[in-house]
C-alpha cells in the first residue's frame, strides 16, 4: 500500500496497527522522496540555528546535522544551495532574496 492510501484510510477511522504506520514511515524514510526531505530538513535546520548568537548557540547540534547532512546525504548541500540561489529574483530592477519565505 502506499503511504497515501494507509493515510486516507487512517483519517477515515479504519484501525491500521502502529506497527504498519511504523513500517510505512520506514519506507518513505528510505524512498529518493524521503532522503530528500530528510536532506532539507538538515540543510534549513542548520541555517536557522547558525543564525543564532552567543551562548544560545547550539555549535555541538549544528555540528552533529553538518556531520549527518555530509555523511549520510552527500551531494545535497549543493542542491539545496543552488535552490536556494534560484530564489533570489529581479523585481523592480532589484535583487530580491527570497530565503526560506521572507524577503
Amino acid at each position: 500500500m502506499t503511504r497515501f492510501f494507509i493515510r486516507a484510510t487512517i483519517l477515515a477511522g479504519s484501525n491500521f496497527t502502529s506497527e504498519a504506520q511504523a513500517m510505512d514511515a520506514k519506507n518513505f524514510q528510505a524512498s529518493h522522496r524521503g532522503t530528500f526531505i530528510q536532506a532539507q530538513a538538515l540543510y534549513y535546520a542548520i541555517q536557522k540555528l547558525s543564525e543564532v548568537e552567543g551562548v544560545m548557540r547550539e555549535v555541538s547540534n549544528i555540528a552533529d546535522m553538518q556531520y549527518l547532512l555530509d555523511e549520510l546525504y552527500p551531494g545535497y548541500e549543493g542542491i539545496f544551495d543552488h535552490i536556494d540561489q534560484q530564489r533570489c529574483t529581479l523585481q523592480h530592477g532589484e535583487e530580491v532574496h527570497n530565503h526560506m519565505g521572507s524577503e
